[in-house]
């Protein structure tokens, strides 16, 4: 007679990020949009689904009222609910800062390339964000009076 092992591994893996942003591609690839509207649609309701299940996680209490908008939809299939599911559950383990960023970078990631280059549609990662700010601070930005990063924001935005 075989013994049979008295624990079982019935904890799954976490998935990286990684791994994720490889299902995100996939899912990309495997959804059928006929136009550039229709991929926007898709990575706004896909996007908006991550939203609601993070914000379920966050609200559990239900203390809050999410404010409601209006966007261009396409349904999503089962597989594309999960995958959103999951990746909210896998935000709430993060820092608000963290998710925030990625967050964004799915967003992007399910953008077509042409609506993202025309529209300047890409994210700053948080560290670096920091380290900008960090740098700001040692040279005496005074957040409080507004001054400094004001004439930061401003004289990045001529460069652009």
């Amino acid at each position: 007679m075989r013994e049979m092992p008295i624990a079982m591994d019935i904890c799954p893996r976490q998935k990286t990020w990684e791994e994720y942003k490889y299902e995100i591609e996939a899912l990309k690839k495997s959804n059928n949009c006929n136009s550039e509207k229709e991929e926007i649609a898709f990575a706004r309701s896909f996007s908006f689904s991550v939203m609601k299940f993070l914000w379920r996680n966050v609200n559990y209490k239900k203390r809050w009222e999410c404010r409601q908008i209006k966007i261009v939809s396409k349904r999503l299939d089962i597989y594309a609910i999960r995958l959103a599911k999951d990746i909210a559950d896998y935000f709430i383990t993060l820092n608000i800062m963290e998710y925030a960023y990625l967050m964004g970078a799915m967003y992007t990631m399910l953008l077509p390339d042409s609506y993202r280059s025309d529209n300047g549609v890409y994210y700053t990662p948080p560290s670096i964000s920091e380290r900008l700010l960090d740098l700001l601070a040692a040279e005496g930005a005074d957040y409080a009076c507004c001054s400094a990063p004001c004439r930061f924001l401003r004289s990045s935005a001529c460069r652009l």
